[in-house]
């Protein structure tokens, strides 16, 4: 794929070959049958960690023979200047300094700056970026904590139209009457009830961000079951049913007032040509093939 898009192969390291077995699919199976049944919230976060905890993170373990590590440690000027070590106690048996509290380089916004000194050699500008992701948000939150709310933070405009399209779902999936309402509205037009529902966005998978989009806005050149119509509708019957609270009124105008804005009609678009090129590549990668 990357050879046909003008990447040169000018060396090849080592093969590794290996057979794959579906050891883990009873498990797997198991919890996930398990979440389906339950209606408690609790157990079935639990039933999904229990999964995710064996492969949603690839980890590379390295052993280290040496006779004391923490003498290699100190011996090494270069380790010594680039970590962090303050969060050692003072005087600890191992005679580690305290030293490098908050080591730029290794914070969130450490790691924006290098990644913007990176983009910008090859002329890449970030304020350019429609979106952004990390392959697992729980490995962003330890040494490089914040580093995605730092790399958001430039595309304001985009970070203000992904949450509106996540704001949208939570808003009708945290009432039932709210639901109602969408469902008298979307189911009219559509038997498959199944793509008729908003998608909420998550931290990490791109996959999720395209869904949701695409589900409002359509995908590209193909719009006939797209749901802005329906969405627009939904929220304007709730502006002015009396029925429902004056707050939840004024978030749906809110709502409402933003989806109808032309910049975020331009904003959809873009984002909906890009997933039709990343999208297929971003699904691809995920495979285990």
């Amino acid at each position: 794929l990357y050879l046909s898009l003008g990447l040169k192969l000018e060396k090849i390291h080592r093969i590794i070959e290996f057979d794959q077995k579906d050891w883990l699919k009873k498990y797997i199976e198991f919890n996930t049958n398990l979440r389906a049944k339950t209606d408690n919230e609790f157990e079935k976060d639990y039933y999904k960690l229990m999964n995710n905890s064996v492969f949603d993170t690839d980890s590379l373990i390295v052993e280290i023979s040496t006779e004391d590590f923490y003498t290699d440690v100190k011996n090494n000027k270069q380790l010594l200047n680039e970590c962090d070590f303050s969060d050692y106690p003072k005087n600890n048996k191992y005679g580690i300094p305290q030293i490098n509290k908050k080591v730029p380089e290794s914070s969130g916004k450490g790691m924006m700056e290098f990644l913007k000194s990176a983009m910008n050699e090859v002329n890449i500008d970030t304020s350019n970026c429609i979106s952004n992701t990390t392959d697992g948000a729980a490995n962003m939150r330890c040494t490089y904590n914040g580093f995605t709310s730092w790399l958001s933070s430039n595309p304001v405009m985009i970070v203000n139209f992904l949450s509106l399209i996540n704001g949208c779902a939570i808003f009708f999936k945290e009432s039932y009457k709210r639901i109602n309402v969408w469902r008298n509205i979307s189911e009219k037009n559509n038997e498959n009830i199944h793509h008729k529902r908003l998608q909420l966005i998550g931290d990490t998978r791109w996959t999720l961000k395209q869904t949701a989009v695409n589900r409002i806005f359509g995908m590209y050149g193909m719009y006939d079951e797209a749901m802005y119509p329906d969405l627009i509708i939904a929220l304007t019957k709730i502006c002015s049913k009396e029925s429902f609270t004056p707050d939840i009124r004024t978030k749906a105008s809110n709502l409402l007032k933003a989806l109808l804005k032309y910049e975020k009609i331009i904003i959809a678009y873009i984002f909906i040509k890009t997933f039709s090129i990343s999208g297929p590549i971003s699904i691809y990668l995920q495979t285990s093939g």
